[in-house]
């Protein structure tokens, strides 16, 4: 059994006509009917009957069509992997992640990734915005996913843009506010509040995050500024206020703690996740790993 077989039959049962398979692949009408009884003796089943000169699948045959297209697609699959490796798609790649990504789709751009080339080790590394800002800097990751920051600059290094991410106020299910569609900033006047700093970098940084999100009269209902977003949502599980956070924190929202997430009307502004690396970065499976976030970025 071969791929070929499985294509000849594959074709001819679609067409139900050997003629038009055989015009397809420009081989004889009687070179596809041998592949065909060669496949059939090696089943040891009858996959074609006639019916008043007509072609008809058998029962045994329009089974065999999705086990052969199923065949077809993990050869394939197994012929790229082995090209990989021959081709030297091999090495160690060392990725550094923004905390909470975890919960979206990143996983799935990392799986795809080492579907496609097993021979590369990934080094994967979770961290706080700042950390991994500062991590990048010294030459510990090849790319990072963070989140873009006025503040954060990267020298010699391009941006690749992934995705923009909104927020949420996470509330307990009976709060008033968690049968909204939308909280409006008026809404969170007489709120406590907890924030979700991301970036682990406190001080006027915070603030500057803060003002693009919240109107300046809320910053005085601020009560807790958290770097994990676990605790944050057991706190406003507690009832000690709303959370306020950014959509890629949430996820699958993975902690049940009878908890609502409302979008929240910020004006406008939007969090935005990019893979940044260096421009002179000699690995040579760093452009692949790009070439698979874009395609993840353009789905």
């Amino acid at each position: 059994m071969n791929i070929q077989q499985l294509e000849y039959f594959l074709d001819a049962a679609k067409t139900l006509n050997f003629t038009r398979t055989a015009e397809k692949f420009y081989i004889s009408q009687s070179a596809v009917t041998q592949q065909i009884r060669n496949l059939e003796r090696e089943l040891d089943v009858a996959l074609f009957q006639r019916i008043n000169r007509k072609l008809y699948l058998t029962d045994a045959g329009e089974i065999w069509v999705g086990e052969a297209r199923a065949l077809i697609e993990r050869t394939k699959e197994a012929i790229e992997k082995v090209q990989s490796v021959k081709k030297g798609y091999s090495g160690q790649l060392r990725i550094g992640y923004l905390q909470a990504m975890e919960l979206g789709y990143f996983p799935v751009t990392i799986q795809n990734f080492h579907i496609k080339y097993p021979g590369v080790k990934l080094s994967l590394e979770r961290l706080h915005a700042q950390n991994l800002y500062d991590a990048y800097l010294e030459g510990k990751f090849d790319a990072i996913f963070n989140i873009a920051r006025d503040y954060y600059v990267y020298p010699d290094s391009e941006a690749v843009h992934l995705i923009y991410c909104g927020f949420s106020v996470a509330v307990p299910q009976n709060h008033r506010l968690a049968g909204k569609k939308m909280v409006h900033q008026s809404d969170l006047a007489e709120e406590p509040l907890i924030l979700h700093d991301c970036n682990l970098s406190g001080g006027m940084q915070q603030k500057q995050i803060s003002r693009q999100v919240l109107n300046p009269e809320l910053y005085e209902n601020v009560v807790s500024v958290e770097s994990d977003t676990d605790t944050a949502l057991v706190l406003v599980a507690a009832g000690m206020g709303a959370a306020i956070l950014p959509n890629f924190d949430l996820g699958f929202k993975k902690m049940n703690l009878n908890i609502s997430y409302v979008p929240l009307d910020t004006g406008g502004y939007r969090a935005e996740i990019n893979l940044y690396y260096r421009k002179d970065n000699t690995n040579p499976v760093l452009p692949l790993f790009v070439q698979e976030c874009q395609a993840a970025d353009e789905l």
